[in-house]
This record gives C-alpha cells, sequence and structure tokens, in this order.
C-alpha cells in the first residue's frame, strides 16, 4: 500500500540498490525448493549458492528500478484501489480516494445510490471492524465484510475491483491456453474452452485421471451417476444445437450472397439491354439523316 501512504515522487526517488533497505537474504523469496536445495547444500557448495543469492538480489534491484521508472504512480485509479486495504482504514486519504471510485468504476453503482454510498463509506471507515490475520488476503478479508452484509454498495465496488487478477498466475494461464488453443483448433468456442479448462481443473484438485474418478468397484452392482449422465446429455445437446445454429448462420450468408451476386448479374444485362437499344435507336437516327 505504499501508493496510499506515501507520495509518488518519494517511491521514485527511493533507492533500491542502497543495502540497508535490503530485506535478510532468508526473507528474499526464492521458492520453497530452492530454500530447501540452499540451506541443505553441502559446503563445497556454498559458493555456488551465495553467487545465485547475489543474481537474485540484483534480478530484484533491476526490477525495482524498471518498476521506479514504468509503473503508473500518479493512476488515481490506482491510488483509489489501494485504499480498499484494511490497513489503510484510518489513513486520512481513504475517505476521500473510496468516496471516488464509483466516478472510476462506473458500472456498478447508479447515479442515485451515490448519496448512500457516501454514507456507507463513512460508516465503513468509522466501524470497529477485526484486524486482519497476518499475511491474509485482502479479498479474503473484504469477502467476510461483504458476507455480513454491513456495506452493501460498498463492497459491491471492492468485488469489482479485487477482480482486476493479476500476476504470474494470470500470465501463466495464456501458456495453458496456447496447449488447447492451437492452429487445429482455432476455432475453438470460449464456452469449450472453458468447459475443458474446468474439467482439467476438477482432474488436478483430485489428483485423479478421468478413469480413476469414474472407475467402478463392480459394475453392475454400482449407482449409476444420475448428474453426470444428465450433464453428458445436456452437452451433447447443446453442442447438436450450437452446430445447427452455425449452419442456419452460414446457411443464411451464404443466400444473401447468392441474392446479391443474381443481382448485380441482373443489373449487368439491363446494361447491357439498354445499351443494345441505344445502338439500335442511334443506328436509325443516323440513317433517316
Amino acid at each position: 500500500m505504499a501508493t496510499l501512504k506515501d507520495p509518488s515522487k518519494k517511491i521514485r526517488n527511493f533507492d533500491v540498490e542502497e543495502k540497508k533497505n535490503y530485506l535478510p537474504t532468508k526473507s528474499v523469496f526464492m521458492g520453497d525448493d530452492v530454500k530447501r536445495l540452499s540451506t541443505s547444500a553441502p559446503k563445497s557448495r556454498l559458493a555456488v549458492v551465495k553467487k545465485f543469492q547475489k543474481n537474485v538480489l540484483k534480478a530484484y534491484v533491476e526490477c525495482s528500478q524498471t518498476l521506479q521508472k514504468k509503473m503508473h504512480l500518479v493512476n488515481l485509479l490506482l491510488q483509489s484501489a489501494s485504499a480498499i486495504d484494511s490497513v489503510c482504514r484510518k489513513h486520512p486519504l481513504s475517505l476521500t480516494l473510496m468516496k471516488g471510485l464509483p466516478d472510476l468504476v462506473t458500472n456498478v453503482s447508479s447515479v442515485g445510490e451515490r448519496d448512500a454510498y457516501d454514507f456507507e463509506v463513512h460508516k465503513y471507515l468509522a466501524a470497529s471492524l477485526r484486524q486482519p490475520q497476518q499475511k491474509e488476503p485482502v479479498d479474503n478479508w473484504w469477502m467476510k465484510v461483504k458476507n455480513s452484509r454491513q456495506f452493501p454498495l460498498v463492497s459491491n465496488i471492492v468485488c469489482v475491483v479485487l477482480t482486476c487478477f493479476h500476476g504470474p498466475k494470470v500470465e501463466s494461464s495464456f501458456s495453458i491456453a496456447n496447449l488447447v488453443v492451437t492452429s487445429e483448433t482455432n476455432r475453438l468456442s470460449i464456452e469449450s474452452f472453458d468447459a475443458i479448462q474446468t474439467v482439467k481443473y476438477e482432474f488436478m484438485s483430485e489428483k485423479k485421471s478421468a478413469v480413476q474418478l469414474y472407475k467402478k468397484k463392480e459394475y453392475l452392482k454400482d449407482k449409476v451417476d444420475r448428474n453426470l449422465c444428465k450433464n453428458m446429455n445436456s452437452a451433447s445437446r447443446n453442442y447438436r444445437a450450437e452446430v445447427l445454429s452455425k449452419k442456419i448462420f452460414c446457411d443464411k450468408q451464404s443466400s444473401t450472397r447468392k441474392k446479391l451476386e443474381s443481382k448485380e448479374a441482373a443489373n449487368k444485362i439491363s446494361a447491357k439491354a439498354a445499351k443494345l437499344q441505344r445502338n439500335i435507336h442511334l443506328k436509325k437516327m443516323r440513317s433517316q439523316a
């Protein structure tokens, strides 16, 4: 929440190369596997470990310098979004920034609800709410606030702001999409892709394959999963309906093209006949002269 607490100039001028501002080496995020390998490395490999840690620190410094140059610290939406963090409730700027959210996120509340929203912001900032636990995600904290139904208008706007996902997981989703949407399946609909990803997520969460998940111990005696059969039937029915609607759409387009072509041909024939009649008329006029 540095955007809310510190001026943008202070953040831009912050010396990220100053070693006194560094975190301890043990606190620097490098991944669990890397930490495990670093702590269990023999003495003969300590030089390699230290060199790796130095390179990681260098990468963080260069990344920070890039962010200082490119990050939109003066962006009003980012500043207002930073005010929704529960740790910023007592900050003097929180009231102004949260009141301005409806002007930036315009598709949630109506103009008639603006006064009620402003009143809720005052109530939210003055209310005695529980403090967030250590490392508790801000969306989890706000979900509990929303479920309490104390601030419905504020909660709706906050939830919309929190749906602006970012980070490595979002970036990796594009790579995952490339595994499904290939040159051979480039006409795959969004609904089909969503269904594929949902099924894959289900298998990954259960840590089982499709055969393991739906395998029966006794095929003749085990109960039939009615929901599974219903979903399979509805999926097949929806697929056939989608194919039919696409066929009808394509047929309409092709018939429209044929009509245009026939109309164009008729115009050509009409123009040719008119030209012929004009030539005949000119010949008659010349013969009479």
